[in-house]
């Protein structure tokens, strides 16, 4: 029973959001929802759809995010105190929660749902209270925050590229604008060849994400004095998403929750212990024939040898038992295919460096380690 109490800290918490009370984000595939110092953590959703994006409404009562219970990405809505969610929005195309408006009364989100390619979409507005979608003037937005007077709204035109590649510096490379909704005047926030993204509107000031830097971290634009200066200076990992309400920022990194008080600019890491039945996590049988990734024979042909789920195996031709070399469910191994009579090599990605083995038989025969460069 006193296990209980010692919880390790959970890590791979993803894209929180914040209300003046609590916190709510993504783990193991569901929304949760803690108090803001991260303590008594529950689970808010149960479905087996993907869900993103949760994002809570200005008073804290309902958080919107995009689900997959019906065969694609719609905008749903639910109740801080749990329940079932309310499906919002209809269409074939995959809509994705952005934000709400100031007032609490529609949702932000971005659809390709009238765009002319699948490779952009539009910002869309949706009563709480359900009915059609509103379209915003922009032809091509991605994601959006408004001013706390609804008369402008921050957005990025196209998606970020440094989801999957880091330090992109290509012709994607992702600016924000600022457009006046009555009068349509834009202004570019300053942008480098970088990628700057997930804006958040914040009283007088502009947050956003930005690796201009190197490592993505949070920055700000003065509305008034037109300064952007850098206010998180994280070096290991990249901040990988950014919410705002009131006057607190929450953000994902290093797969920890963090808080962003912008009346101190200090940044809070909150550690959030989750004792959860996950039943993908028990011990259990798997078929690997469709995660192979490499394979070779063996220098008889008595033996094949296979890649398949992050261990090795071999398997006899004709006679005889598949055995799992390695026996490694937690870490990722890599056939080499660098092979000799009676061994082969080949890596494997453990904790915080990378080996690079020789087996022999059933056993490792020889290791050498080298760190991991991010």
């Amino acid at each position: 029973m006193n296990q209980l109490t010692h919880l390790p800290e959970t890590l791979l918490l993803k894209q929180p959001t914040i209300s003046a009370e609590e916190i709510c984000f993504l783990y193991a595939g569901d929304l949760w929802i803690a108090a803001r110092d991260g303590s008594h953590p529950h689970q808010l959703t149960a479905e087996k759809g993907s869900k993103s994006s949760p994002i809570f409404s200005p008073d804290g009562q309902w958080i919107a995010f995009s689900g997959n219970y019906d065969g694609n990405l719609s905008v749903y809505v639910i109740s801080r105190m749990g329940g079932s969610p309310h499906r919002l929005a209809y269409h074939p195309y995959d809509d994705l929660v952005r934000g709400w408006t100031p007032d609490g009364k529609h949702i932000l989100f971005a659809s390709a749902r009238d765009s002319t390619s699948m490779r952009y979409r539009k910002l869309f507005t949706v009563p709480l209270e359900g009915g059609l979608p509103t379209p915003l003037p922009m032809d091509m937005a991605e994601r959006g925050s408004y001013s706390p007077d609804s008369t402008q709204i921050a957005y990025t035109a196209y998606f970020e590229a440094f989801w999957s590649w880091k330090r992109y510096r290509g012709g994607m490379t992702v600016p924000i604008w600022v457009l006046d909704l009555q009068s349509y005047d834009h202004v570019e926030i300053p942008h480098e060849n970088a990628s700057d993204t997930f804006p958040c509107w914040v009283g007088e000031s502009i947050y956003f994400l930005s690796d201009r830097n190197g490592v993505m971290n949070l920055f700000r634009w003065q509305v008034n004095s037109k300064n952007v200066d850098q206010v998180t200076f994280h070096t290991d990992f990249d901040v990988r998403s950014l919410t705002a309400n009131g006057d607190s920022l929450a953000y994902e990194q290093a797969g920890r929750i963090h808080i962003f008080n912008t009346n101190k600019q200090t940044s809070t890491s909150l550690c959030i212990s989750i004792a959860a039945d996950l039943p993908e996590t028990r011990r259990h049988y798997q078929k690997a024939h469709k995660a192979i990734h490499n394979c070779g024979i063996s220098p008889t042909g008595a033996r094949a040898v296979f890649e398949a789920r992050g261990d090795i195996f071999t398997v006899p031709a004709k006679k005889g038992d598949i055995r799992n070399l390695t026996k490694t469910p937690g870490v990722m191994e890599r056939d080499k295919r660098a092979r000799r009579k009676k061994s082969f090599h080949l890596l494997s990605c453990s904790t915080k460096r990378l080996s690079f083995m020789r087996l022999r038989g059933h056993r490792i025969a020889k290791r050498s380690r080298s760190p991991i460069k991010r």
